[in-house]
């Protein structure tokens, strides 16, 4: 776990998440978070977070693969590959 959020969401920045996968000397990692409004949609943050470590994360060598959302009404994913 990189972050625990509230009622209105997490704030979460990318070194946050980019610090597990290098201590972890990782080379791919995937990204989840739940919804527990019951909708899986990502939201326009979701995306802009995503993208933004996506871009980070090549920078440094490593690659994001997913970014799942996951919810009591099911999952999405895939949702940031363009």
């Amino acid at each position: 776990m990189v972050a625990r959020g509230g009622l209105h969401g997490a704030t979460l920045r990318p070194a946050d998440v980019l610090r597990g996968a290098l201590e972890l000397g990782a080379l791919t990692f995937v990204m989840t978070h739940n919804h527990p409004s019951g909708d899986p949609t990502p939201s326009d943050e979701d995306v802009e977070l995503t993208r933004g470590i996506e871009h980070r994360a090549h920078l440094i060598g490593v690659e994001l693969v997913d970014h799942v959302v996951v919810c009591p009404n099911g999952k999405f994913s895939s949702v940031f590959k363009s």
